[in-house]
């Protein structure tokens, strides 16, 4: 990379670390600002896109803890924190196409740390979403009473003395809401926002940024416990909307460095607004897809940032009712500006098919809540190295029923280099031919996988997705 561009990321990013300081308070006897063997920690807020039916996803902070590794020094190991005082709601759905939010900076002693616990209020008007049909009302969400000690995003990282460790908690909204039926509706005061900062710096260490598992571990955790009531966990007995944060942490800063990339484009016309652009990397050897970061599109103009650096990503753009285009061979460095990547149009798909079913958990007992993707081989052949699948749509469960609908499109994706210029576009492998996987929410639901034919004659409205431990 120039070494004018890589001195100007880096001041914007220095830059945008001393402003960010926010609410942030220390816990700790050795954490304290100015000590010797100190360095500092601050931690972002941004957001995958949420499906079109929501006009607004509200979260509340009220805290992150970070864990210190006890093998480092048992007297220090333990728990600190940034206190947001008052704890802030956030419309997730504002941290989108490159943008950020600071939630403050804590000041750690030098070492190594094994986790972050990320707190949510647990009031009726902390956790909310606002329907795209209804906007005039907020509708309170379910958090599971599992999640009330905190998120547990399992994330090692190192602290040096005198170092900055800058981590952005990447929140997917669209796959974090399970519907539960028909929503119990509430008019609630309004909130005030907090505003969000435009994240100009380039970020993330060169490690692919591990989703999140959300557990429920007391663990010694100095946090404060609610003093209302729980709600309960059962999409059952419950109306509302459910809460299961899906986050993945990525590391953007440091050492002062960038250490993550990013990648932004454009369309020629309106055709792409709304339309998701997601970068994704497909496993042969588990045969799973993972998505590992998601934008919309927004006034013909999209960004992804942060992302984790890697090589071989495809870049995948979805918009129901239309073809989808896959570009392969995207390779991000840490520090580096991929774009403007100007894309063209979209094309209207000819034919569209709904794949609509049911998803049977392997539990009976449990929730039928689970994430449902579309997954397309467009490129390669069954086991062969290169092979390029990708997922075209998603959604989650009502958590009552299990219900699944999704509309795809019965046209070949177009596919292409990512390096070439012009871009040759050829059609996919598989026109209209889908994987459908479920994964199950929680351990007790299990996962499983059907075959879907968009180019089919036969009805699609009774598939089964029986899943397995």
């Amino acid at each position: 990379m120039p070494g004018s561009l890589r001195n100007c990321i880096l001041a914007l990013a220095i830059a945008a670390l001393g402003a960010c300081g926010g609410n942030g308070g220390v816990g700790g006897p050795d954490a304290t600002a100015g000590s010797s063997g100190a360095g500092t920690l601050s931690v972002k807020l941004t957001d995958a896109p949420a499906a079109d039916a929501y006009a607004k996803v509200f979260v509340t902070i009220e805290r992150i803890s970070v864990q210190r590794a006890a093998t480092d020094d048992e007297a220090s190991a333990g728990w600190s924190e940034i206190v947001l005082d008052p704890p802030r709601k956030v419309d997730l759905l504002t941290l989108r196409n490159g943008v950020t939010m600071g939630l403050g900076e804590l000041q750690l002693p030098e070492g190594s740390y094994t986790q972050l616990r990320l707190v949510l209020g647990q009031g009726p008007a902390d956790n909310t979403i606002v329907l795209a049909s209804n906007p005039g009302v907020e509708i309170p969400m379910s958090v599971p009473s599992g999640l009330r000690d905190g998120l547990k995003l399992i994330h090692p990282f190192r602290v040096g003395a005198g170092e900055t460790v800058e981590l952005t908690l990447d929140f997917d909204a669209a796959r974090s809401v399970v519907m539960s039926g028909a929503p119990e509706i509430l008019p609630l005061k309004p909130t005030p926002q907090a505003s969000a900062t435009t994240g100009a710096e380039m970020v993330s260490k060169p490690t692919v940024a591990a989703t999140d598992t959300v557990t429920a571990d007391d663990g010694g955790q100095r946090v404060n416990k609610p003093t209302g009531a729980v709600p309960t966990d059962s999409g059952e007995a419950d109306s509302r909307p459910l809460l299961k944060p899906s986050i993945v942490v990525i590391p953007t800063i440091s050492d002062g460095m960038p250490a993550s990339g990013a990648v932004a484009g454009s369309f020629d016309d309106d055709s792409a607004n709304g339309a998701t652009v997601s970068l994704q990397a497909y496993d042969a050897v588990t045969d799973t897809v993972a998505v590992k970061r998601s934008t919309v599109v927004d006034n013909r103009r999209w960004a992804l940032d942060p992302v984790p650096p890697g090589k071989g990503y495809q870049l995948v753009i979805a918009k129901a009712g239309h073809r989808t285009v896959v570009l392969t061979g995207v390779d991000v460095a840490a520090g580096a500006v991929i774009g403007p990547v100007a894309l063209g149009t979209l094309d209207v798909a000819t034919t569209l098919r709904a794949a609509s079913g049911k998803f049977v958990p392997a539990d009976p007992s449990a929730g039928k809540d689970a994430l449902v993707r579309a997954l397309q081989r467009v490129g390669g052949g069954a086991g062969a190295a290169g092979d390029v699948v990708v997922e075209v749509a998603a959604a989650t469960t009502p958590v009552a029923t299990g219900a699944f609908a999704l509309m795809l499109p019965a046209d070949a994706a177009k596919v292409a280099r990512f390096a070439t210029s012009p871009r040759d576009f050829v059609a996919g492998d598989n026109a209209g031919r889908y994987m459908l996987a479920a994964d199950g929410l929680d351990d007790a639901t299990g996962s499983g996988r059907v075959a879907f034919d968009a180019g089919g004659a036969a009805p699609a409205g009774a598939l089964a997705i029986m899943a397995q431990h």
